[in-house]
């Protein structure tokens, strides 16, 4: 990483998924962390913010600086197998406050957060990178659920969103995000 920031004639953005617990990228050297199941059932955003903190300056240290995390669908459906314990939980506010939580610790360590999967990809059994879920679901429900971690983290200024590959027919009737 270093090499190709030195080569750069602008600064460059590196990125990793290094959310912590199942989906973490670096292993041997570096902090095992808990994964957001785990970080949600301890209800602290204090452990939220230096879990991810901790996370952060070891990517910084490596020259990363983007990191694409964290996750902030709501667990709907527990079979969804993309989400699973990657989620904080089921209350929109709980998730909303331990996201960000997440994204001040990354952003504080100097890496860029990623709020995922927008608009929210739990809400179906289908794994997005299988098959295409179809969500067909009201705007207003969505506004009142799954877009309320999302909202926060943006006004708490969030460096970038991931959006997910699902159809929202309440959004786009024909095509997927």
């Amino acid at each position: 990483t270093q090499a190709c920031h030195e080569a750069a004639a602008r600064p460059i953005l590196i990125a990793i998924d290094q959310e912590g617990g199942t989906v973490a990228r670096l292993h041997d050297g570096f902090t095992e962390s808990p994964g957001a199941m785990a970080l949600g059932a301890a209800d602290s955003e204090t452990l939220a913010e230096q879990v991810s903190g901790v996370l952060g300056a070891e990517l910084r240290a490596l020259g990363i600086n983007w990191n694409l995390a964290p996750v902030l669908d709501i667990t709907h459906d527990i079979n969804n197998p993309s989400v699973g314990v990657r989620s904080l939980g089921t209350d929109p506010e709980r998730i909303a406050a331990l996201g960000v939580a997440q994204v001040r610790g990354f952003q504080d360590a100097g890496v860029a957060a990623t709020a995922k999967h927008f608009p929210g990809k739990a809400k179906t059994p289908v794994d997005p990178h299988i098959s295409l879920p179809v969500i067909e679901e009201p705007l207003d429900d969505l506004w009142h659920t799954d877009l309320v971690p999302f909202r926060a983290v943006s006004a708490a200024g969030i460096a970038s969103m991931l959006i997910t590959h699902v159809q929202f027919k309440a959004l786009e009737p024909d095509d997927p995000s």
